[in-house]
């Protein structure tokens, strides 16, 4: 998958259309760009986003609209606003090592806190009584989901919300008994967790 970013400044309706149908043709059309092996092009409006826009503006061009990959004998199905760990063997390994340092049993519940695709949360399923993942991102939680029924996994539930605003909900509707553990796995993106959401994990 290659996403295409631009920021249009003062580039006309045309003129964007006109990168994106050169975007087309440069990585399907021309011989040299065909061994690049593009299976799903998309455009990126990076300009200045709007209130309360998460994410920038996407627009399919060209192949499928997911492509999908494999952690720990999973497959992932990826959208263009997932977030998704590109080096598979490292993650493999990174996520072989949080299984073993969590130490989850049949009475704990992971929490698979800005859970993207799901790929942890879904890779401690087995070794756990539940997982609750949230992300703010819809596609994310949509491929989330998506992910837990094509793998056979029926004790993960994934939603739409912030760290923030779900982390406390999440763990009350569980309605966990007094020796059930909670584990909470946080893989935050660049700016981090907000204080407000560290301090709800420690509430938890």
């Amino acid at each position: 998958m290659l996403i295409v970013g631009v920021n249009p400044q003062n580039l006309t309706p045309e003129d964007i259309q006109q990168i994106q149908n050169d975007s087309v043709k440069f990585f399907t059309e021309d011989e040299e760009r065909k061994e690049l092996n593009v299976k799903s092009l998309y455009y990126e409006d990076v300009g200045k986003r709007q209130p309360g826009q998460k994410c920038s503006i996407l627009k399919h061009l060209y192949g499928d609209t997911h492509i999908h990959d494999y952690l720990l004998g999973q497959r992932f199905r990826i959208s263009p606003s997932s977030f998704f760990q590109v080096n598979t063997k490292a993650a493999e390994k990174l996520y072989e090592q949080i299984i073993s340092l969590a130490g989850a049993t049949k009475d704990s519940t992971v929490l698979d806190v800005c859970c993207g695709t799901g790929t942890i949360g879904l890779s401690m399923a087995k070794h756990c009584k539940q997982v609750l993942g949230m992300e703010i991102i819809p596609e994310a939680i949509e491929d989330a989901n998506i992910n837990a029924k094509e793998n056979g996994i029926e004790n993960a539930k994934f939603t739409v919300g912030s760290a923030e605003d779900h982390i406390f909900p999440l763990v009350r509707d569980a309605n966990l008994r007094d020796d059930e553990g909670v584990i909470a796995i946080l893989d935050p993106p660049r700016n981090g967790l907000q204080m407000k959401g560290i301090m709800q994990l420690r509430n938890t």
